[in-house]
């Protein structure tokens, strides 16, 4: 499927996940990006794309910079607003096209920026308690305590992003695709319907990338080594191709 855009295109595909993962056959349509357009003072960096991602399924948006990607997942998050079109979560239920970005994250739509942004002075534990407060306000986060079930949580995903040797290792002090996978982390904790990930490769090494595209074909369709073994989270990932 291809999209076009004023100066690039978008190539959206679907990457294949190991066969013995099961994914269901009728799966539910979780993120759908119905023939949206954004017009900046004449430039189109979206021209009436469209895009339809099911639950559970993992896609790779991929373009040169300047293709739209970025505007596109703005355009999810509620960060920029459509020229025309709309974007809906979970079928036609939740029109995330008309909301302020706090309540499209509210709503379960997490979004990783290109940019690892960690709390540099936490351990990595500590990170993903914080980010497990983040459902409970300022005042649960400086003076409360995760419960049984945040500690399970948190446990799962240290296992999934390969950080559960380094739980009380300073997030400053990790490398810079560990950064990547400790926020990364910090998403899943929070359990989000949807995930949009910004270039998640980006300066990483050649064995980082590889562990990255493991992490993130893993946790594709229901996921068994993810937070919950009953949810299942459609991911969204965004890459750049140079410039030809």
């Amino acid at each position: 499927m291809m999209e076009s855009t004023a100066a690039w295109s978008l190539t959206v595909g679907e990457v294949d996940v190991e066969s013995e993962q099961e994914v269901p056959k009728k799966r539910k349509l979780m993120l759908w990006v119905d023939d949206v357009t954004v017009d900046f003072d004449g430039f189109l960096a979206l021209d009436h794309l469209t895009l339809a991602v099911d639950e559970g399924e993992l896609r790779c948006i991929i373009g040169p910079n300047g293709a739209g990607k970025t505007t596109l997942m703005d355009v999810i998050t509620g960060k920029t607003r459509a020229t025309s079109g709309a974007v809906y979560l979970e079928g036609q239920s939740i029109e995330l096209s008309k909301l302020p970005e706090s309540r499209i994250a509210q709503l379960g739509v997490g979004r990783k920026f290109q940019r690892p942004t960690v709390f540099q002075a936490h351990t990595v534990h500590e990170n993903l308690e914080l980010a497990c407060g983040a459902k409970h306000g300022v005042f649960r986060n400086l003076f409360g305590r995760t419960s049984r079930a945040e500690d399970e949580r948190i446990d799962k995903v240290l296992e999934s992003i390969g950080l559960a040797d380094s739980i009380h290792r300073r997030a400053g002090l990790l490398s810079h695709g560990h950064k990547q996978w400790l926020e990364i982390g910090m998403l899943l904790v929070q359990e989000p319907k949807v995930l949009l990930i910004d270039e998640p490769v980006a300066g990483m090494s050649q064995s980082e990338m590889e562990r990255t595209a493991e992490l993130l074909k893993g946790l594709a369709g229901e996921r068994t080594n993810g937070p919950s073994s009953s949810s299942s989270t459609t991911w969204t990932s965004f890459e750049a191709l140079p410039r030809t």
